[in-house]
C-alpha cells in the first residue's frame, strides 16, 4: 500500500519531544505525494465520520481530514460524511473520561521521544464532544442490526 514516508532526525533522542506533524507536512508538500498515497474513501459503501485533533503533534489529522473530505465530495461519494474538528486537543483523546494528561512519550521500538500535542483541558473537551458526536452520528446514518442477522 502506498504511504508518505517521513524521514526522522539522525539523532532522534532528545529530552524534547519531537512534533512528527511538520515532517508529515513536508512529505505530503509535493501534490503528486498526496495522490500516490490517498486512500480512496470515496469507494467507503457507507457513511463515513472523521475526526481530528486541531493541534495533533504526530500527524496533520486536521488537514489530512479535510483532504479526505474533498476527495470524497468532488469523486461523488454518496454516503453522509462529516469531519469534526476539535481544536486545540492533541492526537490522545479518546473515549469521555479517559485519561487526557499525556503530552509525549518514548516510542521504545524508534526510540524517540514523541509529541502528541493539545491540552488536557482541550483533551478532555474534545473526549466528551466527539463522543457525543460520534453516537449522535451512528444513530443518525447507522441502522440497528436486526436479531439473526
Amino acid at each position: 500500500m502506498p504511504f508518505a514516508a517521513i524521514q526522522l532526525p539522525r539523532d532522534p533522542a532528545s529530552a524534547e519531544p519531537l512534533s512528527l506533524t511538520p515532517l508529515h507536512l513536508r512529505a505530503i508538500a509535493d501534490r503528486s505525494t498526496i495522490a500516490r498515497a490517498a486512500i480512496a474513501c470515496e469507494k467507503i459503501a457507507g457513511p463515513v465520520l472523521l475526526v481530528s485533533a486541531g493541534d495533533d503533534a504526530l500527524w496533520p489529522s486536521e488537514l489530512l481530514s479535510e483532504l479526505a473530505m474533498e476527495r470524497m465530495q468532488t469523486r461523488g461519494h454518496r454516503f453522509p460524511h462529516v469531519h469534526l474538528r476539535n481544536p486545540g486537543a492533541g492526537h490522545l483523546f479518546g473515549i469521555p473520561n479517559g485519561p487526557v494528561t499525556t503530552r509525549s512519550l518514548v516510542q521504545p521500538l524508534a526510540r524517540v521521544h514523541i509529541a502528541f500535542g493539545g491540552s488536557a483541558a482541550a483533551d478532555a473537551r474534545a473526549c466528551r464532544d466527539s463522543w457525543r458526536a460520534t453516537l449522535a452520528f451512528l444513530t443518525e446514518h447507522v441502522p440497528p442490526r436486526r436479531a439473526g442477522r
